[in-house]
């Protein structure tokens, strides 16, 4: 069909499917042709998904850095109203420098982060920030924020599993470290839906 937006889109499912199974430079080049395409289409949306995707590969390898890509992926966001991927990215910077132990960078991304998704209604990107900050505030010491941050997102979070598999477990460490019940309930139920 020519160079389409759907092409686009295709090309970074193919890179998604590469990522879930490791084979990363496969998914790197899908995601390349995604968004030189998206680029030339003005897909912007796109294009900030394929940055945020390259920018996972590089996290996860530790090869190439990942934080220019993510601040390009926000960047353009911000720039083009693509809203949906503005929150994707703040989650994305707030995940990996707390994964690198950055944590005064994480709270900037987090605050403004919270703040974008919430002016904005972006529940789900919402939800992910928080349970992610669950995990900062837990390896923090910071566990009775992690706790009541975490007990908020799962009772408004219903459906997604990832958001509720972070908190959940999260909450059930905290819980077993204070030997407090039912925290292989939570553990329990955080591998269910990590299997899911």
């Amino acid at each position: 069909l020519g160079p389409t937006r759907e092409l686009a889109s295709a090309y970074i499912g193919v890179a998604g499917g590469y990522i879930s199974e490791c084979r990363f430079d496969d998914a790197l080049a899908f995601l390349r042709r995604a968004r030189t395409l998206a680029e030339q289409l003005g897909a912007y949306e796109l294009y900030a998904y394929a940055l945020n995707s390259e920018a996972c590969i590089a996290f996860a390898t530790g090869d190439g850095e990942w934080k220019p890509l993510l601040l390009e992926a926000l960047s353009i966001s911000l720039d083009k109203g693509a809203e949906l991927q503005v929150g994707h990215t703040y989650t994305n910077l707030h995940e990996f420098s707390c994964g690198t132990s950055a944590y005064s960078e994480a709270e900037q991304y987090y605050t403004e982060g919270i703040a974008y998704c919430e002016e904005h209604d972006l529940g789900t990107q919402l939800s992910c920030l928080q349970g992610v900050r669950t995990t900062a505030l837990e390896r923090l010491g910071r566990w009775a924020e992690s706790v009541a941050l975490g007990s908020a997102v799962l009772q408004r979070v219903i459906a997604s599993p990832i958001n509720r598999m972070i908190p959940m477990w999260t909450l059930g460490k905290i819980r077993a470290r204070r030997e407090e019940p039912d925290a292989w309930a939570l553990l329990d139920d955080a591998m269910t839906s990590a299997d899911g």
